[in-house]
């Protein structure tokens, strides 16, 4: 749950469209107060998520499977389809900058949000 920097209330609404739960994931957020009209960024929690990728699946996705983030790609696993596909939909689904840390040739991956 989000709360208001200035008055504490809990009736804050997104504007640009990114769930506040991706917050944890890195993905900022501009939020504005209905009760104050205060307007502002609640900034990423995590730089870093270590994610599992499926390549060749029938649509990209993001799931959270015992407590692991299983991200699954459409692109093939070969010459660097897959990581590429990656990178394009996290960072289109958390509207920020995202790159591979560690992990290019394997399904286990560190994510870095930049």
């Amino acid at each position: 749950m989000n709360l208001c920097p200035k008055c504490k209330s809990i009736n804050v609404k997104c504007l640009n469209n990114v769930d506040y739960n991706v917050v944890a994931l890195g993905a900022s957020v501009i939020f504005k107060c209905l009760d104050c009209n205060f307007q502002g960024e609640i900034f990423p929690e995590v730089k870093t998520l270590n994610i599992k990728v499926k390549p060749n699946s029938k649509k990209n996705e993001i799931n959270l499977k015992d407590g692991i983030y299983e991200i699954k790609i459409k692109a093939p696993p070969e010459d660097n389809k897959a990581n590429l596909e990656l990178i394009k939909f996290l960072s289109k689904k958390f509207n920020t900058k995202v790159k591979i840390k560690s992990g290019l040739t394997s399904k286990n991956k560190v994510i870095q949000f930049v």
